[in-house]
């Protein structure tokens, strides 16, 4: 599964985490990370294709905030990007 990833902040994404019950929180390999405005594209690893399709998900950014969790179902069609901020 592949979906994209905006960030709309004025900080660098360094981290971005999901979960499927909020508690127990995995992440995605984002290398350098995503700088300010920009977007890219995210594959999800095939260790998680025995995973529930609603995942949350939440973005760690460079000056220590964090975006609130947001649940998504993955296995839509996610034409539009998901926006952190």
């Amino acid at each position: 599964m592949v979906f994209l990833g905006k960030n709309d902040s004025d900080a660098k994404l360094q981290k971005l985490f999901v979960s499927e019950d909020k508690h127990k929180w995995g992440y995605f390999d984002i290398g350098e990370g995503i700088a300010p405005g920009a977007q890219e594209k995210m594959v999800w690893d095939p260790s998680t294709n025995t995973q529930s399709c609603t995942q949350w998900i939440k973005a760690e950014f460079s000056d220590g905030q964090e975006s609130e969790p947001a649940q998504f179902n993955f296995c839509k069609d996610l034409d539009d990007p998901i926006i952190f901020h």
